[in-house]
């Protein structure tokens, strides 16, 4: 198991062994919207049978935006398409030539109108991918467009959106247009965005949704990965496991279904329980609202959600509240003396000093707010020296 420091840190090789001057295929290409406008595109290839992502920017950018980042999903095994909308100017120092084009023609540059330069773009991806479907990534607007498209285009397998929100005004309103939509996806935002973020993704029922809230407060749209965003490393960190988890099916066993297991406890003690786990044991904050809380561990390996009982909106099995007895947690850990220090230092309660088994576990244990025992454990084989 990798720790989250040690996933960072390998990552960052990756990204510098790119950037510092391995040949990445570029070339900048066009191709024609529905109603005829020249799109203007950069491709970012690095493998012929790597999977495709089609990049769309912010409203006031252009392709530039992602000079950097597609060279890095490059890294990760992704081929990349950075699209010019109409709407937008320039990013990096990259002219949005679609923009301009539009403009000399005289065509509509709103948000809703670039819907079809997106399209086109998928189209041409999708038959470089052999129509296998690829990844749509968006940014602020375009997220929003990327999350609306999504829906019902079946070239499209997979959704990212950065700073999604209700950017049509009283055209469309994005939340009900997305009801029904069921495929993968990851959102995020800056800190601050992330409640309406919530907000607008509540009504989703996709097996695969993930929204990722920054620890800081992070940026808008895609700018969140760019290199002087002071925390661009978590952003980077939660989207790699997510393209990792749609990208790799299991090896073995291809028949059976996907699982991924998700403990959930009912109790009264939503507020007291999201302080234990965040500011005690540095869990993350996955999803949450007014009768539910969804955490992660701080390397997102495992998840844990506790629910408010008797909630009108959850069916009877679903009610009744936790009693205090018969649960316990096992979490293991890389350095467990470490995380020991660490919580006695916080004036965390210790159940069970810190101590060796002869079976090899080397442990210690404490309670949550609801009563529940965590075990901290670091396994180890009793025949090492």
């Amino acid at each position: 198991m990798k720790t989250y420091k040690q996933r960072t840190i390998t990552n960052l090789i990756i990204g510098c062994l790119f950037l510092s001057g391995c040949a990445t295929a570029q070339k900048t290409i066009t191709f024609n919207a529905k109603d005829g406008l020249k799109v203007t595109a950069d491709l970012y290839e690095v493998k012929e049978d790597a999977p495709y992502i089609v990049l769309s920017h912010l409203s006031e950018h252009s392709r530039g935006e992602y000079k950097n980042t597609a060279v890095k999903l490059n890294a990760l095994g992704f081929n990349c398409l950075a699209v010019d909308t109409r709407t937008g100017n320039e990013a990096l120092g990259v002219i949005n030539e679609t923009a301009k084009e539009a403009k000399k023609q005289g065509l509509p540059t709103d948000f809703l109108s670039s819907e079809q330069d997106v399209l086109a773009a998928i189209d041409y991806a999708d038959s470089l991918a052999n129509h296998k479907g690829i990844i749509l990534f968006g940014s602020s607007f375009s997220a929003s467009l990327a999350l609306k498209i999504g829906v019902s285009n079946p070239k499209v397998k997979a959704i990212v959106a950065f700073s999604p929100g209700e950017h049509f005004g009283d055209k469309l309103t994005l939340r009900k247009e997305i009801e029904n939509f069921n495929k993968p996806f990851f959102v995020t935002s800056s800190k601050k965005e992330a409640p309406d973020v919530a907000t607008l993704i509540s009504n989703i029922k996709s097996k695969t949704k993930e929204q990722f809230i920054p620890k800081r407060h992070g940026a808008h749209g895609s700018i969140a990965l760019w290199d002087y965003t002071s925390n661009n490393e978590e952003y980077w960190l939660a989207l790699t496991d997510f393209l990792k988890s749609i990208n790799n099916s299991p090896k073995e066993n291809k028949n059976a279904n996907t699982m991924k297991l998700n403990a959930g406890i009912i109790t009264n003690k939503l507020k007291e329980t999201k302080e234990f786990y965040t500011q005690k044991l540095g869990f993350g904050v996955t999803f949450e609202n007014e009768f539910y809380l969804l955490m992660h561990t701080p390397n997102q390996e495992a998840q844990i959600s506790f629910l408010e009982p008797e909630h009108p909106t959850q069916k009877p099995i679903f009610q009744k509240p936790f009693q205090g007895e018969g649960v316990y947690l096992t979490i293991e850990v890389d350095d467990v003396d470490e995380l020991y220090e660490s919580l006695k230092k916080k004036s965390v309660k210790i159940e069970i000093a810190l101590r060796d088994e002869p079976w090899g576990d080397r442990h210690f244990a404490v309670v949550d707010p609801n009563g529940i025992g965590i075990d901290f454990v670091r396994y180890t084989d009793p025949n090492e020296d």
